[in-house]
């Protein structure tokens, strides 16, 4: 009696080949189309969590970025700055001024008055008028040019400004008993804030400014992500 028959779940195929043994070819069942539907369906989850923005960035290789280094931005900032004070100077004059009339003594008719004024000078830059041409930007660095500090005007402290001493002839202390000698002083403190503005030109009071901004600017700058910051001035 014969071997029994195995029954095998695949499909086999008998070659025979004359100038070797017996070879029995083995034909698998195809797992292609199994591998294209679970392709299509990841596929798919992908594109809808991508259209949903709720692919996580490190699985996105098409994940936007944006730098905003646009010079109107930080223009607009300068310009929140307003009108900054870089520095202010603290300034004594004395003014001596002596009225009278000619060939008169002036023990009969004159007038001299010694006062001591003390005032302030501050020298400001007003950013209000930064434009986009004054700002250059490129990768980190940014140029700044802006007009040189201006001063402003003299402001007196009339706590520590007096008169020192005052002499006046025989017709003049006459002439009190009549009249008000309130605006008296108008002419010399006119003269006062005249000496301390000229006195503050002369002094370094603009170049202790322009110090005092470029080191606030290039802080300021620097938090917003400019680590070389150059600050030029004598823009017109």
């Amino acid at each position: 009696m014969g071997t029994p028959a195995t029954t095998v779940n695949r499909t086999a195929a008998m070659t025979s080949d004359p100038d070797g043994p017996l070879v029995v070819s083995v034909r698998r069942r195809r797992i292609w189309p199994l591998v294209l539907v679970v392709l299509m369906i990841l596929a798919g989850a992908y594109a809808g969590l991508w259209a949903l923005q709720a692919l996580p960035s490190a699985l996105n290789p098409f994940g936007s970025r944006t730098t905003d280094r646009s010079s109107p931005v930080t223009v607009e900032s300068i310009r929140d700055l307003s009108r900054f004070v870089g520095a202010e100077g603290t300034y004594q004059v004395m003014v001596d001024i002596e009225n009278g009339r000619a060939n008169i003594p002036s023990f009969l008719y004159g007038e001299r008055t010694l006062l001591v004024a003390v005032g302030s000078v501050d020298a400001s830059v007003d950013f209000t008028r930064v434009t986009e041409h004054d700002l250059r930007v490129a990768g980190d660095t940014v140029e700044l040019s802006l007009p040189d500090p201006v001063l402003g005007p003299t402001v007196l402290d009339f706590e520590q400004t007096r008169v020192l001493a005052r002499d006046t002839g025989l017709g003049n202390r006459i002439g009190d008993l009549f009249a008000s000698r309130s605006n008296d002083l108008a002419p010399l403190l006119q003269a006062a804030e005249q000496k301390i503005a000229v006195a503050a030109q002369q002094s370094d009071l603009s170049a202790r400014a322009k110090a005092s901004i470029t080191g606030m600017l290039t802080k300021f700058l620097n938090q917003l992500g400019y680590p070389t910051v150059t600050v030029n001035y004598g823009r017109p």
